[in-house]
């Protein structure tokens, strides 16, 4: 039989564990990326769908040709939204978004290039590109479930040409709105921040992921106590499966990390000599 070295022993089994607990970690903690806010394609621009709740900002714009918002920004500038609609303001013809500077009014987007993009918090934002000479807008859209009245803030020049804004209104809170404006589900005092209400920052699919883990270990150890204590009449603390494995687990985890994500990293036994990831490698 062929002796295996205690150290490289512990080197693959710590690499091991910490690979697993990482992965199903790094899988909990992607598996809301599916979370995205879908555009209703008959509202381009316009709706777009959580968890078959609406986000839904028909009621914000104006359908006369006019803008709903204007706000002079921090460049002196003028700036018209409106959302849902296309609208007209002097040489902005039908525009989404509109930049008057004391000498020209430009375009800054167009409802018909109008895109919905959701960020990894939840964060709502509409992007308009079309505008004269490059120029775009985004539209980050805030939900604030007491903000009946919308709120249109300019942002700033996030760069050459681009222009970033908030709406903060109810009508950015999934199913709070409808065509005719506030459905009257909500309730007031909630802040501006997220957007919607997720069970956490890793999302249900995640959630059940770790709870299937935590109920699989939980099971794992009160089985195994039961069949160390009936089976093999063990007290105190040798009544845990494993007993020596759940002790060196912290110190596992942490070197597991460290093997994993650390190609080189030497480690020395009680001689000092340094053995390579090559000498342990799974």
């Amino acid at each position: 039989m062929s002796h295996v070295d205690p150290l490289t022993f512990k080197m693959k089994r710590s690499r091991l564990i910490g690979a697993l607990l990482c992965l199903l970690f790094l899988f909990a903690s992607r598996c809301d990326s599916a979370d995205q806010c879908e555009e209703d394609p008959n509202n381009k621009g316009c709706v777009c769908v959580f968890d078959k709740k609406n986000v839904d900002l028909r009621s914000l714009g104006h359908k006369d040709g006019t803008a709903a918002f204007s706000v002079v920004g921090s460049d002196k500038a003028t700036y018209y939204y409106n959302p849902c609609e296309k609208f007209t303001e002097k040489d902005c013809k039908d525009v989404a978004g509109c930049q008057e500077d004391g000498r020209a009014y430009r375009s800054i987007g167009t409802q018909d290039k109008a895109t919905f993009s959701t960020a990894d918090n939840g964060a709502v934002s509409i992007a308009y590109e079309g505008g004269n000479g490059g120029r775009n807008m985004v539209v980050n859209l805030v939900c604030k479930k007491s903000q009946n009245k919308p709120e249109f803030v300019f942002v700033g020049e996030t760069a050459k040409n681009q222009y970033s804004f908030n709406l903060t209104s109810v009508c950015a809170c999934p199913g709070d709105c409808t065509e005719n404006g506030p459905s009257g589900g909500h309730s007031g005092g909630g802040g501006s921040g997220s957007h919607h209400s997720k069970a956490s920052t890793i999302g249900i699919p995640g959630l059940v992921v770790l709870s299937l883990f935590s109920i699989g270990v939980t099971a794992y150890c009160v089985i195994g106590m039961i069949g160390m204590r009936v089976k093999y009449d063990r007290t105190g603390s040798d009544v845990i499966p494993n007993k020596v494995l759940w002790f060196d687990l912290p110190s596992l985890v942490r070197d597991g990390v460290v093997l994993t994500f650390t190609p080189y990293r030497a480690a020395c036994n009680k001689d000092h000599i340094f053995l390579a990831p090559s000498n342990y490698s799974l």
